[in-house]
């Protein structure tokens, strides 16, 4: 048994456990007469983190919802007992509550009643080997009082996360690698790329339109990377804008919003989000969400140390104090061959890239290391006109943006191509991307060549992540 520290999100406790409790199993709770009995659940609602310490990882149990908030909210101590089927969390209240709660109900009619479980007040004793813990009733001679003294486990906060527009989780990497944040609910509308998300993150994703997600939790942050289709240079043509359906989906984010409530919102998507439309996006965004202080930074990813040109822009909007994105730029850029350096046979998708054309392979072979398809003779050019168009990246250069590299033709430096030529592997763009070789992309080859078209560079995920993060911790009362 030991005392927690009662908090105003919720209920959050952890403990050194090698059992059934492990980080990464799924549970359950049940509450009844100022308990909370939480059980191993196959197919429970919430998953057990996991708080990594200087020596062990410990489990670490995150509620936070209504029905807990209201739970515990007349508790004036709280303690956690561990057995081996299930875990017990008692909601403590101390006899000055109990009476102060009804002015009509005597001492000594609480004590005629069979609730000596709710006059109990924990007492935590140290002993030289480690701790210890006992109770003392409202009766025992030692009792003079709640223990003001009572010694708690520094337990960190953690974030909630809830994720739209999740993709194969490129943005909700770095947060869902970091103990500071759990996400409890992810949303994407391609299987494919859910499937790539559950494999690198976890279960937490839903595969369905956002129109039909009607019940969101609270959360902390909401995160989203709004489609961007319709703000591509190809779809912003006159007249074209307002008739793509996914036009709309801003709503759909605003709306979600709006019910979880979070104190810091983060949208990311292509620079012309911001412009489209003489900023009419960005102009309905603030105007509906309006109790948050927005800030809008076009980001660069080389410029915070990544390996590609990848513009972004970043918009966040907070409750809790104004969240600047800083200017930052390297001193000294990183090269593309930095990146492609990293890549051997142990990447998961080391060997998956598309097989291009004969005649595709005939134009390849013209390009040289920097250039584009300007370095094609006329009479095989085709009709691309792009600048990434059967483009050969430069070895000591960052990288040109990583979209779809079948429909574009990017290719790796000469140095890489070994036999045939190609365009670059799933390994390369994710290695380009900063992702480390555990990231996986599951699907057909097109469905994970657009995942990482579609996706945020690490770089600029994880510097938001920290952005969010520190603000957020300022809110933290000590």
């Amino acid at each position: 048994m030991k005392t927690i520290k009662k908090s105003e999100r919720g209920l959050t406790f952890s403990f050194y456990n090698d059992g059934k409790f492990a980080p990464g199993e799924r549970y359950d709770y049940t509450i009844k007469n100022g308990e909370i009995i939480i059980t191993p659940h196959k197919e429970g609602r919430f998953k057990i983190s996991k708080k990594v310490t200087k020596t062990r990882i410990k489990s670490l149990f995150d509620l936070r919802n209504k029905e807990i908030l209201k739970a515990i909210g007349n508790a004036d101590s709280i303690e956690v007992e561990v057995g081996e089927e299930n875990i017990v969390v008692y909601l403590r209240r101390k006899i000055s509550s109990i009476i102060h709660r009804s002015s009509l109900i005597s001492t000594s009619s609480i004590f005629s009643q069979q609730t000596v479980q709710e006059i109990i007040v924990p007492k935590m004793l140290l002993a030289s080997g480690g701790e210890s813990f006992t109770q003392l009733s409202f009766f025992d001679k030692e009792y003079t009082g709640f223990n003001s003294d009572v010694i708690k486990e520094n337990i960190s906060e953690v974030f909630n996360v809830l994720s739209l527009f999740s993709g194969c989780g490129m943005l909700d990497y770095p947060f869902a690698k970091d103990d500071s944040f759990k996400i409890i609910l992810a949303n994407d509308i391609e299987e494919a790329a859910c499937e790539s998300y559950r494999e690198n993150i976890g279960s937490c994703i839903l595969n369905k339109d956002i129109r039909e997600l009607k019940i969101v939790p609270s959360s902390d942050v909401v995160l989203g990377g709004v489609s961007c289709k319709p703000f591509s240079n190809v779809n912003r043509q006159k007249n074209r804008l307002q008739d793509h359906p996914d036009y709309f989906l801003v709503k759909e984010y605003i709306r979600i919003v709006k019910q979880a409530e979070p104190k810091v919102i983060a949208i990311e998507n292509v620079p012309e989000f911001i412009t489209t439309g003489d900023g009419v996006l960005l102009e309905h965004i603030c105007t509906s969400l309006s109790q948050y202080e927005f800030t809008v930074k076009v980001v660069v990813y080389c410029d915070l140390g990544g390996y590609t040109t990848r513009k972004r822009v970043i918009i966040i909007g907070s409750r809790i104090g104004k969240i600047e994105f800083p200017d930052e730029k390297v001193s000294e850029y990183k090269t593309s061959k930095e990146a492609l350096d990293k890549v051997d046979a142990s990447w998961f998708n080391f060997s998956d890239f598309s097989v291009s054309r004969k005649d595709t392979q005939e134009k390849m072979k013209y390009v040289r290391d920097g250039h584009n398809w300007e370095d094609i003779p006329p009479e095989l050019r085709g009709k691309g006109r792009f600048d990434n168009y059967f483009r050969r990246i430069a070895p000591d250069k960052p990288a040109p943006a990583i979209v779809n590299v079948r429909k574009s033709c990017i290719m790796p430096p000469k140095e890489y191509i070994k036999g045939r030529e190609r365009c670059l592997s799933f390994a390369e763009c994710s290695a380009l991307s900063g992702f480390p070789k555990e990231f996986k992309y599951l699907g057909s080859l097109d469905e994970r060549q657009q995942q990482i078209a579609n996706g945020v560079p690490y770089s600029i995920a994880y510097k938001l992540k920290e952005l969010i993060k520190q603000a957020l911790r300022k809110t933290i009362i000590a």
